[in-house]
């Protein structure tokens, strides 16, 4: 249990104690009072610009007992202070004074990592702060008062908030905490437990003195246990705490170290500088932002924003490999990411330059490819300057840049920082390496402990090769490990062992087992396919668990992201509770409070389709299709429908409750309206959410409720700055951080929920650090593990890769992959305690080659299986009549083939289907519309080039991004797919061949065609115009297949063609399968048939317009046409 927990349970029992002595609970200045008077100290209110808080809020002095806190105005701000200073006297045993300059009432438990937010790590001075606004809270107000306030008495966020004076967004985060957290286990009484002596090799590698250290520490060995003493020892040798540099690789080692430290040192932990190398760059960048020509507070850019940054400038690159004028995403992440690899090894867009023109004497087209890479590295970098802002790859590329050319910087800086240490050296890269190099001089006090072993970071440029670079640098360096494994059985260290020995990785013989570490073999179950993979991690998980081993203390640790949904969803299936986030934004109950949120700029209500199997909102189908249909036709207030006076009239009574609801979610915002306020209002107050998850004891349903406070987590961030986003510019960006999959750290779960009996579902990478009594290992065949290998969207140019200057791009790219994979199996392996229980399959796949280096270290056998309780429908039916048949163009059974749910919302419920518009869109539509009028000129006809250029202006006028900033650069490339287009109807007369359709069972399919000409030898020529490049995906696709079937009917003398503007290609369609027109009749049948079910894709989900309301619909028959 962490501080800010243990200090949130002191104030809960404070706060019972004084209104067991009847003190007024709803009196937050009396609770203060009271507590003040039992302390013995002393509360004195002075005005805001008195001397004496020194431009504090508010100050404790342990001299006197006074607290001094600044008159606000608010009764309750005051008593909030006071308590937040008391604190500091009550838990935070300060022995100087304590100015508080930046309290926060409404400060969530633990801020979410994600985007730039990742950077931002606490002192030791501000953690205390942190935990004193928590304790405040808990005193005013908590977690178990509120809980009984909610449920029992049936009070509301606003009326609580009302009597006790408070905030509403105060009450709100408690209640937050209070509702959809797990309830804190409460200590059953002080600790008791003496940790035991270091042994001699963490002794002797704690007190090293006299030159560089470099300690391996296997897994399990007492890494930070011995990183503590190594601080302790320099304390105790009377080393001023403030020259103490420590380097982690995580917030969270940083928060966890810094506890450990300041359990016995409190003052000299707040003293010593203890963090990540990124909040450590980031700290010198502000401190010495003139001399790197930055502004005092640079902006930091997450990969969200520096896409932002560079979007409207792409487009004007010259660029050929990595040009895409439809959806440029890709190419612009892929880009960023390698410039972030540039800089992890120190290389400047001009080094990037050379070496690209290096490659280019070895092949021409990976040479050329780097060079573009170097053009947008030099503009990235331009737009970077210019919008004063740095990146992620910066904050030790900048750095080592200052040290490098100004030797006074440096200087002053190795006099502060006369001592570094730094934990998990073989995560760090060539860029850290380099920082510390110049940081520690001669190096006789630079103390680094890791484990090249477990280097699984090469993506972000970690390599065992730093080991070697730590030889080279430091030549006079002492080498050492720990020698003793105090975590797992002597099988399970016989087997990571065994594996170590050929990982070509690691110069040090692996730790020894304890020789009382007696346990089970470790054991491999064959099984049969993909799917049977779940069933037997079932089984084995239900017999362990009847073993003695809690759910809690097992883990299933997969290599990859996509594999674990799937894992979870059929583990509950098979009764073992299973503790899982996934991808936040697609989980069912965010996606709920996703789609009301929506509804405050969707004028046309699409949302509702969703709203209404909301158990709060609930509603026949046909009522949300028929309100979403009457919303068209209203005029959008300020906040989307709310308020457009839509007549309620003919609409059931359970539609009118339902939007009366939804009318208070939205009500007294003026037009301003905060994503986190109007989700924490309708979880809270509008609808039952909070109740119904707080009052369930479901492991499946706490889950929902973490879900829910992580996502409101986040939207409080997304909201705290003013003017807050629009909704829109919110879920905008939600939609951005799924595709470019930089919401990962939202999946990981908070400390309240440690001790919830359920099994971890993780992946290896989040496994890093932590234990588990048993863990299953899935996936292990060759697919699963190394699996096939991912290039970088950029390879970099041969020699930039430190450590593999002799390779090739490519080589090298494969080597680091090559030696992640087997330090990735290396950690799984070593995260059991007592049982580790590996899986593979044995139809259609070879077993992974990594299973070869673990000897006979394991046992082999079966698999058992587990009863289903009660397996879901694959497929859910919605009853839909068709009255007037159904008639629809093969573009759309192309869009049913490939996800017949967005064809579901777009074309029978008429919700939409365009993506959201970005100036790339806006231009394609614009060219998309002068295909139109080409296809709709007079038949008979030649289009002139005058009268070509005319459609063309007022195709752009209508649909082109005309008042963009950058309009011009869109219509130079417009003009371009449009001089395509006219290559390809010049002198060609519009030739009208009639209706071209296929009458089949169930309906009707009509042939899409652009435009139609007649060549002077008869032939009838169609074309079908797309906008974007051409792809081997066009040929096959069933839109396409199915218009040539229906060309057909115009006889033998017919050419179809497909033609790509983008890439001016033009492909004859080949003549039809035999198997079209049944695969016609299929979707025809199931559209027919109600069928409509989700295809989950992590890289095409997030464009779609119905991202956030994809799911349940109301129930009852729907009529629709087609």
């Amino acid at each position: 249990m962490g501080g800010i927990e243990i200090a949130r349970i002191r104030a809960a029992a404070l706060h019972r104690g004084l209104t067991a002595d009847g003190t007024d609970s709803w009196s937050p200045a009396a609770l203060v009072a009271a507590l003040a008077r039992n302390e013995g100290i002393r509360i004195i209110p002075v005005p805001k610009d008195d001397p004496r808080l020194e431009e504090s809020e508010g100050v404790w002095d342990p001299d006197t007992r006074y607290v001094y806190h600044g008159l606000s105005g608010n009764p309750f701000r005051d008593a909030f202070v006071a308590a937040h200073e008391i604190g500091h006297a009550v838990i935070g045993g300060s022995s100087t004074k304590a100015f508080s300059r930046t309290i926060d009432p409404t400060r969530a438990a633990e801020d979410p990592e994600i985007g730039a937010d990742r950077i931002w790590d606490y002192s030791r001075r501000e953690r205390k702060e942190v935990t004193m606004d928590l304790f405040a809270r808990e005193l005013l107000m908590p977690r178990s008062w509120l809980r009984r306030r909610v449920l029992d008495d049936g009070m509301r966020i606003d009326e609580i908030a009302e009597k006790l004076g408070a905030p509403y967004e105060v009450v709100a985060q408690q209640a937050l905490d209070a509702l959809l957290l797990p309830e804190p286990m409460e200590p059953i009484g002080p600790d008791t437990r003496t940790a035991p002596p270091p042994d001699d090799s963490q002794r002797n590698a704690a007190t090293h003195s006299g030159s560089p250290f470099l300690l391996e520490a296997g897994p399990g060995t007492g890494k930070t246990k011995t990183l503590v003493a190594r601080v302790e020892h320099l304390l105790e040798s009377g080393v001023d705490a403030s020259q103490i540099l420590v380097l982690t690789f995580s917030n969270r080692a940083a928060a966890e170290l810094t506890e450990r430290i300041a359990q016995s040192r409190s003052t000299e932990a707040a003293a010593m500088w203890i963090g990540t190398f990124h909040s450590f760059g980031l700290d010198l960048i502000r401190r010495f932002n003139g001399e790197l020509d930055l502004p005092s507070d640079p902006r930091l850019l997450d990969l969200s924003s520096a896409v932002d940054l560079v979007e409207d400038e792409f487009a004007r690159l010259p660029l050929m490999h990595y040009r895409d004028l439809y959806d440029p995403l890709d190419h612009i992440v892929g880009l960023l990411r390698a410039v972030s690899r540039a800089k992890d090894e120190v290389v400047s867009p001009q080094r990037y330059r050379e070496l690209a023109a290096a490659t280019a004497l070895r092949d021409p087209v990976e040479g050329a490819k780097a060079a573009e890479v170097a053009v947008f590295y030099e503009a990235y970098e331009r737009l970077k300057k210019s919008a004063g802002a740095v990146d992620f790859g910066d904050l030790v590329h900048l750095p080592v840049t200052l040290v490098d050319n100004h030797p006074a910087v440096l200087a002053g800086l190795r006099d502060r920082h006369r001592h570094i240490l730094v934990d998990e050296y073989q995560d760090v890269n060539h860029a850290s390496v380099r920082l510390l190099s110049s940081l520690a001089g001669t190096g006789e006090n630079l103390w680094a402990v890791g484990d090249a072993r477990q280097s699984i970071y090469r993506f972000r440029g970690a390599s065992s090769a730093n080991i070697d670079i730590f030889r080279r640098t430091f030549p006079s360096a002492t080498f050492s490990r720990l020698e003793t494994n105090y975590r797992s059985t002597t099988g399970i260290v016989g087997l990571f062992n065994a594996f170590s020995r050929n990982m070509g990785v690691g110069s040090l013989p692996g730790p020894s087992p304890r020789p009382d570490a007696t346990g089970p073999q470790p054991e491999l179950h064959v099984c049969g396919d993909r799917d049977s993979e779940p069933d037997a991690i079932a089984a084995s998980a239900h017999a362990l668990h009847r073993a003695g081993h809690a759910w809690r203390n097992q883990a299933i640790l997969v290599k990859g992201n996509d594999r674990l949904a799937e894992v979870a969803r059929r583990l509950e299936v098979l009764g073992v509770p299973v503790l899982f986030l996934g991808v936040l934004f697609e989980r069912e109950e965010v996606r709920d409070l996703l789609s009301i949120l929506s509804l405050a700029h969707d004028g046309y209500g699409s949302a509702l389709a969703r709203i209404a199997a909301m158990p709060d909102f609930r509603m026949l189908a046909a009522d949300a299709m028929a309100l979403s249909a009457a919303l068209r036709t209203h005029a959008a207030s300020s906040i989307g429908w709310h308020g457009t006076g839509l007549p309620r009239g003919g609409f059931s009574a359970e539609a009118r409750t339902a939007l009366d609801r939804l009318d208070a979610v939205f009500a007294n915002t003026d037009g301003r309206l905060s994503p986190w306020l109007a989700c924490a209002r309708a979880v809270l107050d509008e609808t039952s959410i909070a109740k119904r998850l707080a009052t369930s004891d479901s492991i499946a349903n706490r889950a929902k409720g973490i879900a829910i406070w992580q996502f409101l987590n986040y939207a409080r961030t997304q909201s705290s700055g003013k003017p807050w986003p629009t909704t829109h510019e919110f879920l905008a960006r939600i939609r951005r951080i799924v595709r470019l999959g930089d919401e990962r750290d939202l999946r990981r779960l908070p400390p309240s929920a440690d001790h919830l009996d359920a099994v971890r579902v993780m992946t290896i990478h989040g496994a890093k650090g932590l234990e588990f009594d048993v863990v299953h290992l899935p996936g292990l065949h060759a697919r699963g593990m190394p699996g096939n290998r991912i290039n970088p969207h950029c390879i970099p140019p041969d020699g930039m890769i430190i450590g593999s200057e002799e390779k090739t791009g490519d080589e090298a790219i494969k080597a680091g992959l090559d030696e992640e994979m087997k330090c990735l199996f290396y950690v799984a392996l070593s995260r059991a305690k007592r049982s580790l229980v590996m899986y593979r399959q044995s139809v259609k796949a070879n077993p992974t080659k990594f299973l070869d280096g673990l000897g006979s270290h394991y046992g082999e056998r079966g698999t058992g299986k587990v009863a289903a309780a009660g397996l879901p429908d694959s497929v859910k039916t919605i009853p839909v009549e068709f009255p007037s048949g159904i008639s629809i163009t093969a573009s759309k059974i192309g869009t049913y083939v490939r996800c017949p749910r967005r064809f579901f919302y777009t074309y029978v419920l008429r919700l939409g289907g365009r993506r959201e518009e970005t100036p790339y869109t806006m231009m394609h539509n614009a060219i998309q519309r002068l295909v139109e009028m080409c296809g709709s000129h007079p038949p008979g006809e030649k289009i002139g080039r005058s009268r070509f250029d005319a459609m063309f202006q007022e195709a752009w006028s209508e649909k082109g991004p005309i008042a963009h900033g950058y309009a011009d650069g869109y219509r130079a490339m417009a003009e371009g797919l449009a001089t395509t287009l006219w290559t390809q109807i010049e002198g060609r007369a519009r030739h009208e061949p009639g209706r071209l359709e296929l009458r089949l069972a169930d309906g009707t399919v009509l042939a899409d065609v652009d435009h139609t000409s007649r060549d002077v030898d008869g032939t009838i020529h169609l074309r079908r115009v797309m906008t974007g490049r051409s792809s081997g995906r066009d040929i096959k696709a069933l839109e396409n297949r199915l218009s040539r079937l229906a060309a057909q009917g115009l006889g033998t003398g017919i050419r179809f063609s497909l033609i790509n503007l983008a890439d001016a290609a033009v492909r004859d369609m080949p003549a039809p399968l035999a198997t079209d027109r049944a695969d016609a009749e299929a979707a025809l049948a199931g559209i027919a048939r109600g069928d409509f079910p989700q295809v989950v894709d992590s890289r095409q989900c997030p464009k779609c317009p119905h991202y956030f309301l994809c799911g349940e619909t109301g129930e009852g028959r729907l009529t629709a046409r087609l």
